[in-house]
């Protein structure tokens, strides 16, 4: 579901990938749990979907969500909390 909603954003069809980013993230968490590591990966999917979308109200709180995530996951100084803090960055910028 999380590949096919990447080949459809990737496309372009935007609100057809978001509920299955959606789904995808809703079944991540009940299976294996907000502290999976790779939760932050899902949740920012959705957001940089809705980001797409001109929807930057609905997706900085999902960056923040994402952000705070990796930052216990994989510490300051990683490669993907430093991208985070840069897709917040943009997504605030754009508002």
């Amino acid at each position: 579901m999380y590949n096919l909603a990447n080949c459809i954003l990737a496309q372009g069809r935007y609100a057809e990938a978001e509920p299955l980013y959606r789904q995808a993230l809703e079944l991540i968490r009940r299976v294996l749990g907000e502290e999976f590591p790779y939760i932050s990966s899902y949740i920012t999917s959705l957001a940089i979907c809705i980001q797409a979308q001109g929807r930057c109200t609905e997706a900085e709180p999902l960056l923040r969500q994402a952000l705070e995530l990796q930052r216990r996951a994989w510490g300051e100084e990683h490669p993907a909390t430093a991208a985070s803090i840069r897709r917040l960055a943009s997504c605030v910028q754009a508002l």
